[in-house]
């Protein structure tokens, strides 16, 4: 009875300890995820320096067992000289989200940047830059996360078109760079004593931060053109993912816990392109 009783007291003692852990600190979790992304382009050039199009992209993720969110996208894209883009974007975003009851949250993108060429060949390698803005239309927490939130892309794709064959292969690397993410002051007068006493019980060191590198991205792909107005791409995406969780102590304003999220995301894709 007595090792029942000493038995029964360990494990209570442990997980209070482990509950106290949970409610002071800082800690890091991974999330493994996979994905299907497919989509149709609709395109159309009045001008040879302008292109439009519209495009609908569904994708489906295994976090929330089936469907996840749909895209509707209008671009404009304009050429003032040869190899030069000015792009922008207008995308309305509809997410499924919640654990049990779902429901859809909405969101609207805007994208604005420039892009430039250099042709080798029968290569291509094509450096990007965007400025996203996203305006998320439900309610969230503003001390960890702009609301509308700016990030700038900077992609950098290299494609090779196969002589005598309508195949284009191609890889692309991504970052997102976070340009107004809420400063996380950490001075003593922002931080819970029992926040800070867990960070130095495990030698953690946390710096004051705002902006970041959220997403690094990694991309290859295969374009079959059937004729010079459409075409069919496959591809397959790598997301490593980056957030912060900031928790505040109740009935105060200083933070008690710090959680890193990361995320990597495996994802297969197919877009349909049609130009009229």
């Amino acid at each position: 009875m007595r090792r029942l009783l000493a038995i029964a007291c360990l494990l209570l003692s442990t997980a209070a300890l482990y509950a106290q852990g949970k409610e002071d600190g800082y800690s890091e979790t991974v999330e493994h995820s996979f994905g299907g992304r497919a989509g149709v382009t609709l395109g159309y050039k009045p001008l040879k320096s302008l292109d439009l199009s519209l495009s609908e992209e569904l994708r489906a993720d295994t976090r929330y067992k089936g469907f996840d969110r749909s895209m509707t996208t209008l671009s404009v894209k304009y050429s003032p000289f040869k190899s030069f883009n000015i792009i922008a974007e207008y995308g309305f975003v509809a997410r499924l989200r919640g654990s049990e009851q779902k429901t859809m949250k909405y969101s609207h993108r805007g994208k604005l940047g420039v892009s430039y060429t250099v042709k080798m060949g029968d290569f291509r390698m094509q450096l990007r830059e965007l400025v996203q803005c996203d305006y998320k239309m439900d309610s969230i927490n503003v001390k960890e996360e702009a609301n509308p939130a700016l990030y700038l892309r900077s992609r950098l794709r290299l494609s090779y078109h196969i002589p005598h064959l309508p195949l284009t292969p191609y890889i692309a690397g991504e970052l997102y760079n976070t340009l107004n993410q809420p400063y996380i002051d950490l001075s003593v007068e922002n931080t819970t004593k029992g926040f800070r006493e867990a960070c130095l019980k495990n030698n953690i060191i946390i710096n004051p931060f705002r902006n970041y590198v959220s997403r690094v991205r990694a991309l290859a792909g295969l374009e079959y053109d059937f004729n010079r107005h459409s075409s069919l791409k496959f591809y397959y995406m790598y997301n490593y993912d980056i957030s912060y969780d900031v928790n505040y102590g109740k009935n105060s304003h200083k933070i008690n816990r710090i959680e890193k999220e990361t995320g990597h995301s495996h994802n297969l894709g197919v877009e349909y392109v049609y130009y009229f």
